[in-house]
């Protein structure tokens, strides 16, 4: 979906409309969703809730990943998942800071 401005001038008396239609493109969607993403907008109590939230999915994920590797019959599949996570996670980093 791309972003989309209208510009218009209405002049009731002599009738007049005139109009311009810009378009913004993905790039700009995307900044807007990242913008939102984070919630620099949002009010006290949404703050809160959205930092609350994040560290239970933390807390969440790593005891996941505690448990994947604590335990025998799943230690080596937890241990491949995180070395390919890891991998990921710097070639993206890598591609991110060129």
């Amino acid at each position: 979906m791309l972003l989309y401005r209208v510009l218009g001038l209405l002049d009731p008396p002599p009738q007049l409309v005139q109009g311009q239609v810009v378009g913004h493109g993905h790039g700009r969607r995307i900044q807007q969703e990242r913008v939102l993403h984070k919630g620099r907008d949002a009010p006290g109590g949404w703050k809160l809730c959205l930092d609350l939230s994040a560290l239970f999915l933390a807390l969440v994920s790593l005891t996941g990943l505690l448990l994947g590797v604590l335990l025998p019959k799943s230690r080596r599949a937890a241990l491949f998942v995180l070395g390919l996570g890891g991998l990921l996670f710097c070639a993206l980093s890598v591609y991110a800071v060129r």
